[in-house]
Formats: C-alpha cells, sequence, structure tokens
C-alpha cells in the first residue's frame, strides 16, 4: 500500500483545460453478488488511469483496473467462497472543485465495463471431522462480462486522490435468478 501512494504522488500533476493526467490507482473493495443471501466478501483494485480535462472544473476519467470482486457464504457446516477477478474500464464524468490552498473535492459517474479473467469457487465441508475442499473456475458456471454503473467522490491533496466508490452490475452474474455485482470500493490514486 504505501508503494501505491508513493507511486500515486509520484505520476500526479496538475490539470488544466485540454491536459491529460495519467497516473496508477488502487484500493480495497468490500463486494458482494446480489440475491444470493450471502457475506461480503474483502477484495483488492489495482491500476493505470487517465483523466482530460475539458475545462479546469470538468473532465473525463478512464482506466484499466484489476479488480476483485466475489462473496462468501458459511451455512451448516459447508463454506462457499467465489473471487472473480476483472479487468474493467470505467468511463467516468467528472467534477472538481477547488476549495485552496491546494484542497479540491470531486465525484465522478459514469459506466463501466469488466471482462472476468480468472477466479476460482471454493467449496468446504466439514464431513466426519474431516474437511474436504473443492475447487472450480468460477467462469464455468458464470458470466464473464459485467457492465454497469459507478461513482466515486473524493478529495485531492496537491494531486493525490483519496476516494470512495460504488459500482452496481447491470449484468447477471449466472443465468439462473437476478444476481448482480454489488462493489464498494476505497483507494488512492
Amino acid at each position: 500500500m504505501a508503494a501505491l501512494l508513493f507511486c500515486g504522488t509520484l505520476t500526479g500533476f496538475a490539470q488544466s483545460q485540454g491536459d491529460f493526467r495519467f497516473g496508477i490507482t488502487g484500493g480495497l473493495n468490500l463486494s458482494n453478488i446480489t440475491d444470493l443471501q450471502s457475506d461480503c466478501r474483502i477484495g483488492f483494485n489495482a491500476g493505470v488511469k487517465v483523466d482530460y480535462g475539458f475545462t479546469n472544473e470538468f473532465y473525463g476519467t478512464s482506466g484499466l483496473i484489476f479488480t476483485q470482486k466475489g462473496a462468501k457464504d458459511e451455512e451448516d457446516g459447508m463454506k462457499a467462497e467465489v473471487n472473480p477477478l476483472y479487468l474493467g474500464i470505467p468511463i467516468y464524468a467528472g467534477y472538481r472543485h477547488n476549495v485552496g490552498n491546494g484542497l479540491s473535492i470531486f465525484g465522478e459517474l459514469g459506466p463501466y465495463v469488466a471482462f472476468g479473467i480468472a477466479g476460482k469457487t471454493k467449496l468446504t465441508e466439514k464431513e466426519s471431522g474431516t474437511e474436504l475442499e473443492s475447487k472450480t473456475d468460477f467462469f464455468d458456471s458464470a458470466k464473464n462480462v459485467d457492465a454497469g454503473i459507478g461513482l466515486r467522490a473524493g478529495i485531492e491533496i496537491s494531486k493525490f486522490q483519496i476516494h470512495l466508490g460504488y459500482e452496481y452490475g447491470f449484468c447477471k452474474v449466472f443465468d439462473e435468478g437476478s444476481n448482480h455485482n454489488s462493489n464498494f470500493n476505497v483507494g488512492v490514486s
């Protein structure tokens, strides 16, 4: 995490109208799959991003973000954990308000698309004092494309950002039921 903070600070630079700004981003996810009646799972997100300033306040932002989503559940001696890894591409519109002394507040909103690149489903069952474990590829039973809407808000201090965000997937994760990715995140850029 210290490396992310250091690199994020080094890659930031002042943005004005018509300028590009490149950097890295990373943080923690708290994700779930809706309608599974499961618990949230802690994961990570890390990637590269680019901002383009249309004016001093309005900008567009996108990037390539590796993000770990999923869910976990435990019931009657059976544990289930799913940990899909996606490569996400957010396309957000943002507004930044300069408060003064190098401090700004910002908000971003827009669509995202994410492609499943890896992930496991892990089932653990205790039977007669013995623990049995099985692992399968998550995307053997799940769709490997997710698309939805995301929003993010935070503060920027001298070109270093701290943000909170949320993503809701419109695509069903599995064919059966009404299940979608739901992901809260906190991070730095």
